[in-house]
């Protein structure tokens, strides 16, 4: 017979495969040897359930994150049309809107 560890035991040396993450609520769960991913990992969760801080936008639902779904995984930040303002066209016959320089876009 071999000894088996729990999942806490393999998780910072274990892969828990594409789009999935180490699931906490399984540390204690004893797993013999290469059955890491399938005793102790979980699916992540998709962007499409987070919601993004101000000043972010939604960056898209298929991408993956790793726990909760933060800003740096699942949003982008927003910028005020100031920022923009000189590296961007109006497009033709329209011009920059000053009174919309700290709109965030």
């Amino acid at each position: 017979c071999k000894q088996m560890y729990a999942c806490s035991a393999y998780q910072y040396g274990s892969d828990c495969g594409e789009n999935r993450m180490y699931d906490t609520s399984k540390s204690d769960e004893l797993v013999p040897e290469g059955t890491f991913d399938a005793t102790c990992c979980k699916d992540m969760p998709e962007c499409d359930a987070s919601v993004c801080s101000e000043g972010y936008e939604f960056k898209g639902g298929s991408i993956f994150c790793s726990g909760e779904c933060t800003n740096y995984d699942c949003c982008k930040q927003m910028y005020a049309c100031s920022a923009y303002q000189y590296g961007s066209d109006c497009g033709e016959n329209r011009m920059y809107d000053t009174s919309k320089s700290d709109e965030l876009v």
